[in-house]
Parts: structure tokens; C-alpha cells; sequence
């Protein structure tokens, strides 16, 4: 069955991992057992009513996410380099491997941290 070309001006493809796409799903089917009206509750309206309760700490935390291992060492590198003028990469991955100087001590703390779980099997809804 297609959908009608009104419904598709109203809505949007929206790309989510599947264990989060099983958790909106569970959460729909919860409120509809409970739910006390003839009115329809959906995806949408679960997302409308959390999106505006997103704080500034979530959106760090969102943002620190984005950073890579390359983003790190290359950032641990150049702050290295800052102290050790002289210093080769090589130099400094050997240092590394070998425990004689922490990644961390060399990042920001916005790249210290950043374990948002990763991303896995999407699915659209």
C-alpha cells in the first residue's frame, strides 16, 4: 500500500539504530495500551515533547562524540609538540606505546571523554 502524496508533505525519513527504533516502538505500544482518548500517539510526538528538555551537558556530551582517534592524536600531538619543539610524531607514538606519556595529559578536556554508545544497525522510521 502507498502512502498518500499528502501524508509525504506531513513527514520525514528519519535514520535511527535499530535498538533505539525497538525502544520508541516498545514506548508507543505502552502509551497505547494506556492511553485515555480516541487520539493517536506517535514517534513524532514522543520526539517533540523531549527535543526542547535537550540541555547544554547533552549537547557537549552529543558534540565530544564526534572527535576520533585521529582527531585525538592529532590534537595530543600538536599540544605535545607545544612543550617538546623538537618532537617527531614518531617520537611521540613511541613514548606512547611504551607508557612513558598519556594521550590524556596532552587533550582538552572535551576529548578526554567521549563514549556515546556507536552507532549500529539503522533502520528508518
Amino acid at each position: 500500500m502507498k502512502p498518500s502524496k499528502e501524508n509525504n508533505k506531513n513527514s520525514s525519513l528519519l535514520r535511527l539504530d535499530l535498538d533505539l527504533h525497538l525502544a520508541i516502538k516498545n514506548e508507543l505500544e505502552s502509551l497505547k495500551k494506556q492511553k485515555k482518548g480516541k487520539g493517536k500517539i506517535s514517534s513524532s510526538d514522543i520526539i517533540r515533547l523531549l527535543l526542547p528538555r535537550l540541555n547544554d551537558e547533552d549537547r557537549a556530551a552529543l558534540l565530544s562524540s564526534t572527535f576520533t582517534s585521529e582527531d585525538r592524536h592529532s590534537v595530543a600531538f600538536r599540544n605535545y609538540t607545544k612543550k617538546h619543539k623538537n618532537a617527531t610524531e614518531d617520537e611521540f607514538r613511541t613514548l606512547v606505546q611504551f607508557g612513558e606519556i598519556s594521550f590524556a595529559d596532552y587533550l582538552p578536556a572535551e576529548m578526554k571523554k567521549s563514549f556515546v554508545e556507536q552507532k549500529g544497525n539503522n533502520i528508518a522510521i
